[in-house]
């Protein structure tokens, strides 16, 4: 189950796939849907670049580095 929308992922929904936040200290196992995280980390709104969960930072402002797995 996606933590942002709630619906459910499944390997067979091209845009609704689980996706786990890997390479980042302080945030580790977090699994969003696809088209949920890209939607949350692309917005533009304030904490955009961090992880819905714990709010570890995952987008680095200098680099522009997802850390999506």
């Amino acid at each position: 189950m996606c933590c942002i929308c709630w619906d459910t992922m499944g390997h067979s929904d091209q845009d609704h796939f689980p996706v786990e936040i890997a390479n980042v200290e302080g945030c580790r196992g977090h699994v969003f849907g696809m088209k949920c995280i890209v939607e949350w980390l692309t917005n533009g709104r304030p904490m955009s670049n961090t992880c819905p969960m714990c709010r570890t930072q995952l987008i680095d402002a200098h680099e522009d580095t997802m850390f999506l797995n």
